[in-house]
């Protein structure tokens, strides 16, 4: 049988805390995740101080999330083709492997220790 079709399976990985994996991320979402701290924040402050200096926004507001994706799609697309490409095959090299991890949770039998059944 399917294990992802088996309700004892899933059953199982729910009350065990194991997800469904997520789709892969965009290239521009890799990227925004990667290297947020590092490459991206300070041109998010950079432009949001352009932002609010233009628009005359109150000085204590925060960029917001469309804000920031909208920097890092514009950084991600001047990156060199190659470049891009990498992120791209690491996102999906990413989603695989949670894939397979959460298939491989379902197929594994459950827990029989008292300890791995009060965990």
């Amino acid at each position: 049988m399917d294990p992802k079709k088996n309700p004892y399976a899933v059953l199982i990985c729910k009350l065990t805390g194991v997800a469904p994996p997520t789709k892969a991320r965009q290239g521009w979402q890799q990227f925004m995740h990667e290297s947020y701290t590092s490459k991206i924040e300070a041109e998010v402050q950079k432009r949001w101080k352009v932002k609010v200096d233009a628009e005359c926004l109150p000085g204590d507001t925060l960029p917001n999330a469309p804000f920031r994706a909208a920097v890092a799609r514009s950084m991600f697309d001047a990156l060199p083709k190659e470049e891009q490409d990498n992120i791209k095959a690491r996102a999906k090299a990413e989603a695989s492997a949670a894939k397979a991890q959460y298939e491989t949770a379902l197929t594994e039998r459950p827990p029989y220790s008292p300890v791995q059944k009060q965990k």
